[in-house]
């Protein structure tokens, strides 16, 4: 199986066309806040443009890809609650079923809001159907349970920028 660059979505893309705001948020929390959860940020506002505002009305793949997305959602702490308590009842290890069941959302949404005073006079439509509470539980839900790591390298190969590519140790 291939995966070709126009099917892919990244946190390393640029199709968010404000990515340069969501970056200068972020780098003032770069200490306290892990690369994982700013790469999860970015990612998020990728698919959300991507699948409001992107090409999925002329990308057949993306167009397919978001009008056939399920209903439910398969991030644990997304489940229903009856469904937790069954689970629950076969995982005796308090602190297991709380990991399990967390959600830590806190920098995103402290990144969501700032983004969203930024945005707010430049580009409204994108906060009310990108940044709305469903849209953003339905796309971490996506990111959580439908994603695979990849690194900038990874990245760059897989968009042919060989050439772009730093060994590390040189300059």
């Amino acid at each position: 199986m291939e995966t070709t660059p126009n099917q892919t979505i990244s946190s390393f893309d640029n199709t968010f066309p404000y990515m340069d705001i969501a970056r200068n948020i972020t780098k003032n929390y770069e200490n306290q806040c892990s690369e994982k959860v700013r790469q999860e940020f970015y990612l998020l506002l990728n698919i959300n443009y991507q699948r409001y505002f992107g090409t999925t009305k002329t990308n057949r793949f993306f167009h397919f890809y978001f009008e056939t997305l399920p209903n439910y959602f398969d991030y644990l702490p997304f489940w229903k609650q009856e469904e937790k308590d069954i689970l629950a009842k076969f995982t005796f290890a308090q602190d297991l079923r709380e990991s399990l069941f967390r959600h830590d959302h806190e920098w995103m949404d402290l990144f969501i809001e700032l983004l969203s005073k930024e945005l707010r006079k430049m580009d409204p439509s994108f906060i009310h159907l990108a940044l709305n509470d469903g849209a953003i539980k339905q796309t971490t839900n996506l990111i959580k349970s439908r994603t695979s790591r990849i690194s900038l390298k990874g990245w760059k190969v897989l968009h042919s920028k060989l050439d772009d590519i730093v060994e590390s140790g040189k300059n």
